[in-house]
């Protein structure tokens, strides 16, 4: 129990620096130039190998790349991963230290049950605000991504192809070439869920753990403590 809600917090603090989110566009014969999401203040560009002179690589502010509403979304995301595995963290050694005594006390399990149920619920707070918001965040924002679908302003993820003219955010223009584009979560999303999912089985093993009871001398009773 108490090693499932550490190993939780572990996997909401290596999703703060893991990509939540995707947009991948190419074009035949062509780069291809990917932007990530992370929580926090920065995201990423990068170019495959091949024919990225002139583009701009890196980690960039959200504020640079006016991506503001988008950039209050992932700070936010982040605040709540980091306090997620700060109280899964708190729970977790606070139930191994429990595990080398004779049994928990009550206070002890009251503890590591409130402290893993605030570090499920900013868990699940982060994985749904993402879905939810980031459509609108990029909406509000505008960055150039047409609206008409398939867009990330239209769907959380997707994907599009067209060479004949425009399909959402692929325009070919009248060149002819193929341009493509696939966007979607990325590992860092799927790390929360995953740290999510142990915080709730490492609650449901802390609820049904019982405290230790002890005898009371002179009575043959018991007393939880």
């Amino acid at each position: 129990m108490s090693l499932l809600l550490v190993l939780a917090a572990a996997l909401l603090g290596a999703s703060t620096v893991t990509g939540w989110w995707s947009l991948a566009e190419s074009t035949s014969g062509g780069p291809t130039v990917t932007t990530t999401f992370l929580p926090g203040s920065m995201y990423q560009l990068s170019c495959s190998v091949s024919g990225c002179s002139g583009y701009r690589t890196g980690s960039l502010s959200y504020a640079s790349g006016s991506l503001g509403a988008v950039g209050n979304l992932y700070e936010a995301v982040q605040v709540l991963l980091v306090l997620g595995a700060l109280l899964g963290f708190v729970a977790g050694a606070v139930g191994l230290a429990g595990s080398f005594r004779a049994g928990f006390s009550r206070r002890r399990l009251s503890l590591c049950a409130f402290a893993a149920v605030l570090a499920l619920l900013l868990a699940i707070a982060a994985v749904v605000a993402v879905p939810a918001l980031q459509v609108s965040a990029l909406d509000q924002d505008g960055g150039g991504i047409p609206p008409t679908a398939p867009s990330p302003l239209s769907s959380f993820w997707g994907s599009c192809s067209s060479s004949t003219g425009s399909d959402g955010i692929c325009v070919s223009g009248s060149s002819g070439l193929t341009v493509s584009a696939s966007w979607g979560p990325g590992i860092g999303w799927a790390l929360a869920i995953a740290g999510a999912l142990l915080l709730l089985f490492g609650l449901v093993a802390l609820l049904r753990t019982r405290p230790v009871r002890r005898a009371v001398p002179g009575t043959g009773a018991y007393q939880r403590v």
